[in-house]
């Protein structure tokens, strides 16, 4: 049974608390959360909730369940993300799941002593050919995201579902992120652009090099076509069309306004 994909609960017996978690092997993945457990290293970094728990409760007083099996690869994330949300494992109180986002290590600050103990077991550090190969094969062919778990991303995203639903950026913050790429701080700040460079950058304003000829451009004349199908509906954000197509918001937002892609006319 556990030899599946999908969503798994790691439940306390005695005070509810749960850990949320999604694998393609179910019946491996808890395997390895034991195993990990057992030697008290389940976290390398940080706090780490379950791992607390299992030492406090011991193990007998935890258990494994299935909550949804049989989920297609691509939706795995998609799932679990639903079922965070609806637990809230991620808050203390409630359970022992580090942070708030499936697959993300998003809103999970590592204190100062950590990153230096981070940093120096990555100095010198270097990847075999083989590991390299590896890795490199790993990423091709990826399967592309279905357009209906596309559908079901933007959806649990929309209006007062999204994470940054109803939140502004403060005043003194807007501040600081302004001073922090001011002057010296700015990453092309004392740069100079290469003769060669600038003829690109020249031609690519002057229309030389528009749309899929702009070796800088991330899009085909397909997705533009889709984009601006989506501007015109208006029924998502600039921002869930940005996640949608894996591009900036300025990208949209420019080819909402005709600064780019103009050429493009539906």
């Amino acid at each position: 049974m556990y030899e599946i994909s999908g969503i798994y609960l790691i439940i306390n017996k005695v005070n509810g608390k749960m850990y949320v978690g999604s694998a393609m092997n179910c019946k491996r993945r808890w395997s390895e959360h034991k195993t990990a457990l057992n030697k008290n290293k389940h976290c390398k970094h940080g706090k780490c909730y379950l791992q607390h728990a299992w030492i406090l409760y011991g193990a007998e007083n935890f258990k494994f369940v299935i909550f949804e099996n049989e989920i297609p690869t691509e939706d795995l994330l998609l799932w679990e993300q639903a079922v965070l949300d609806f637990y809230e494992s991620y808050n203390p109180d409630k359970g022992y799941n580090n942070v708030k986002f499936a697959g993300s290590n998003r809103g999970w600050k590592p204190s100062q002593e950590t990153l230096i103990r981070m940093s120096k077991a990555q100095k010198g550090k270097l990847f075999s050919l083989e590991t390299r190969t590896r890795m490199s094969e790993s990423q091709k062919n990826k399967p592309l995201i279905t357009e209906e778990t596309r559908v079901k991303l933007s959806e649990t995203h929309k209006g007062e579902k999204h994470w940054n639903y109803g939140k502004t950026v403060p005043d003194d913050v807007c501040e600081k992120i302004s001073n922090s790429v001011k002057g010296e701080k700015h990453n092309n700040y004392g740069k100079i652009a290469s003769p060669e460079k600038l003829i690109n950058m020249s031609k690519g304003r002057t229309g030389k090099y528009t749309g899929e000829q702009n070796p800088r451009s991330k899009l085909k004349i397909p997705q533009v076509i889709e984009i601006k199908t989506l501007l015109i509906e208006d029924k998502l954000t600039q921002r869930e069309i940005a996640k949608i197509f894996a591009v900036g918001t300025t990208t949209i937002y420019n080819i909402a306004r005709g600064k780019n892609w103009k050429h493009i006319v539906i």
